[in-house]
């Protein structure tokens, strides 16, 4: 069967392609413009059987309407080691599309799952929340230290409620009324309103996650365990997306970087860090629920200490071993209701012998 292998090198501006025929006919190279129209002709007039691109920021839109020209595509990761350019003397768009293609015909790619829409929009909002809430955080700490540089002591308590702010605010003054000695309460002022500002956005985040969750059954059920909340559960969900695409739990933990990486030669055996690999994000809020879930789960706990070996210098190595057991536990849970929930469905041959399809 003749195949025709499309490679994509996704640029902002400029989108480098390369075709390859299995008949033996000479490759064809161009550039494009990264547009829809320019793409679309693209992939029309050569009529591939096979579109490979790079997972980057243009991916998604790309893949979208390669899918719509019902085309087949793979979306491959280029953080391998097959990516190394160390001692490549021709990098350059034109040399990363040929690549794709040999890398393809020597089974070397590493394809990446293509996350629905919605999941893809939601990923997007969660790291929209972290933005905004560092954002938020780092206005916030100017504040403070604003009052550290003039030395004037805060209220040490119920930081940031409305009582404490209205003791802030009490220092503001527009510039058009600061003295020249007192030019730090225009500043508050502004920092003022950037963190008020910041904070509506938060809120407005929130409300939109939780319409989100409610419509995600999977969302609501890894709530239901012990110490596991909305963000932990929306970020879970968010970065797996289906549970069934993975075979064993060592895959979900390789897949979200936790796993260390192992180099190994004749007799010599290592393990160096975890990978890192993945949704960073994920890994950010699993640690920081394990951290908190050491101290009121007795399991979290019980693994921590059988890790730790009562030395202090392995603490992070323990706290990571939680968190990779944590995140195999959410998704044993969900994958266990999607089987359930696949077992009670009946076939699709079946609804058709019914007449409800």
């Amino acid at each position: 069967m003749l195949q025709r292998i499309l490679a994509l090198d996704l640029g902002k501006y400029k989108t480098a392609a390369h075709l390859h025929c299995s008949d033996g006919r000479r490759d064809f190279r161009t550039k494009v413009d990264t547009t829809h129209q320019e793409l679309h002709d693209l992939i029309v007039s050569t009529d591939p059987t096979l579109i490979i691109m790079e997972a980057c920021s243009t991916t998604w839109w790309v893949y979208d309407l390669a899918v719509a020209l019902e085309k087949e595509v793979i979306v491959t990761a280029n953080n391998g080691p097959g990516w190394r350019w160390k001692n490549v003397r021709n990098k350059s768009d034109r040399a990363d599309a040929a690549k794709l293609i040999k890398m393809y015909l020597s089974d070397q790619l590493e394809p990446v799952w293509a996350p629905p829409p919605e999941i893809r929009q939601m990923r997007g909002l969660l790291r929209y929340r972290k933005k905004v809430m560092e954002e938020r955080n780092r206005q916030g700490n100017r504040i403070k230290s604003l009052f550290t540089v003039n030395g004037i002591e805060l209220p040490k308590r119920g930081a940031w409620t409305q009582r404490w702010l209205e003791a802030v605010r009490a220092h503001a003054k527009p510039f058009s009324q600061c003295a020249p000695d007192e030019l730090w309460r225009g500043r508050l002022s502004h920092l003022l309103v950037l963190w008020e500002s910041l904070q509506e956005q938060l809120k407005e985040t929130e409300k939109v996650l939780r319409r989100i969750d409610r419509r995600h059954e999977a969302v609501e059920l890894l709530q239901r365990e012990n110490g596991v909340g909305p963000c932990l559960s929306e970020a879970v969900v968010a970065a797996i997306g289906d549970p069934l695409r993975f075979r064993s739990a060592k895959q979900v933990g390789c897949y979200a970087g936790l796993t260390p990486r192992q180099w190994s030669s004749g007799t010599i055996e290592r393990s160096g860090k975890i990978s890192k690999q993945g949704n960073s994000l994920l890994r950010t809020v699993l640690v920081e629920v394990s951290w908190i879930g050491i101290r009121t789960q007795p399991w979290m706990r019980e693994v921590f200490e059988r890790v730790q070996r009562g030395v202090k210098q392995r603490k992070k190595l323990a706290i990571v071993a939680v968190a990779r057991r944590l995140l195999i536990h959410l998704w044993a849970k969900w994958r266990d209701m999607e089987r359930r929930r696949l077992a009670a469905t009946p076939p699709a041959s079946e609804l058709a012998a019914t007449g409800m399809t």
